[in-house]
C-alpha cells in the first residue's frame, strides 16, 4: 500500500487523526466518528490564545485544507470529513480552547439479531456494529446525542427526512452554513421510505447506480430502543433490502455489564 501524501507543513499536525481515519471502514466515517483525537490535536494548536488568535489560526488551517483537498485527486481523501468540524470551530473555537475531556468507557453496545452464519464486527469506543452477509455490507453506529449540536442535527433530519440539506441546516438554525451550499443544489432532495418496525421507527433512502458500475446504497434514521441509529447498507449488485428488515427490528442499545 502507498503511503500517504505528505500533508501541507501547516497542516502537519492533523496527519494521526489523517491515519486514525484511514485505519476505519469507509462506512465508518461519518457523524458517529469519534474526533476526541482530533480536539486533543487542535487543542495543542491553540491553548494559550486568545479567542480571537485560535478563530484567526483555525480560519487560516480551514483555508489551506480548503484548497489542499481542492486537486481532484483528493477527492476521496478521509480529511474531507474534518472539513465540517473546522467550519464550526473557526467560527466559534471557545469550547476548543478547554482541553478535551477524556472519554468515558463504553457504557452500551450496539446488537441484533443476525443473519445466518453471519459474524459481527465493533468498533472500539463507540456503539457501532458491522455485518458481512452475503454480497452485502451492513453498518450502523449509535447518533452521538451527548451534545446539543449533534442532537439537534439528529432530531432535524429525523423528524423532517424529507428536506433537503439547505432546509436542515436552516431547521437547525446554522443559516451560515446553509449559504455555503451551491444554490444549483439547494433544491435537491431524498424522498424517503418511511421505517415500522414495531419497536424500530424512522426513515431509509434507496439509492442505485449501473454506471461505470452497478451498485445499490440504502441509508437510514432509526429509532430503537436505547436511542437513535444511522448506518448503511450497501453492495456491488442490486438487492432486496426487505430481507434485512426481521434483523433490523431487533436493533437496539443494551447497557454493558459493570
Amino acid at each position: 500500500m502507498a503511503e500517504p501524501e505528505t500533508l501541507p507543513e501547516r497542516l502537519q499536525y492533523l496527519q494521526p487523526y489523517r491515519e486514525f481515519l484511514g485505519k476505519l471502514r469507509k462506512s465508518e466515517v461519518g457523524d458517529g466518528t469519534d474526533t476526541t483525537l482530533l480536539e486533543e490535536l487542535i487543542y495543542e494548536q491553540i491553548h494559550g490564545k486568545t479567542v480571537e488568535e485560535a478563530k484567526e489560526k483555525l480560519s487560516a488551517d480551514l483555508e489551506e485544507l480548503e484548497k489542499y483537498l481542492s486537486v481532484p485527486v483528493r477527492r476521496n481523501d478521509r480529511l474531507h470529513f474534518v472539513l465540517g468540524y473546522f467550519l464550526i470551530a473557526a467560527e466559534d473555537p471557545a469550547e476548543l480552547l478547554k482541553r478535551p475531556e477524556k472519554p468515558k468507557p463504553v457504557e452500551e453496545k450496539l446488537v441484533m439479531d443476525l443473519p445466518p452464519k453471519t459474524k459481527p464486527e465493533t468498533s472500539e469506543g463507540w456503539p457501532s456494529l458491522n455485518v458481512e452477509w452475503k454480497e452485502e455490507s451492513f453498518y450502523a453506529h449509535k447518533c452521538r446525542m451527548d451534545d446539543d449540536f449533534q442532537a439537534k442535527k439528529v432530531m432535524v433530519e429525523f423528524n423532517n427526512p424529507n428536506a433537503t440539506a439547505y432546509e436542515h441546516f436552516i431547521l437547525r438554525g446554522e443559516p451560515g452554513m446553509a449559504e455555503m451550499i451551491p444554490k444549483a443544489a439547494r433544491e435537491k432532495r431524498r424522498q424517503s421510505i418511511s421505517v415500522d418496525l414495531g419497536e424500530v421507527k424512522g426513515h431509509k433512502y434507496v439509492s442505485t447506480g449501473a454506471a461505470p458500475a452497478t451498485w445499490q446504497r440504502v441509508d437510514f434514521l432509526l429509532q430503537v430502543p436505547g436511542g437513535y441509529v444511522q448506518g448503511t447498507i450497501q453492495a456491488s449488485v442490486l438487492f432486496d433490502e426487505s430481507k434485512w428488515d426481521p434483523y433490523l427490528k431487533t436493533l437496539r442499545l443494551e447497557k454493558v455489564a459493570a
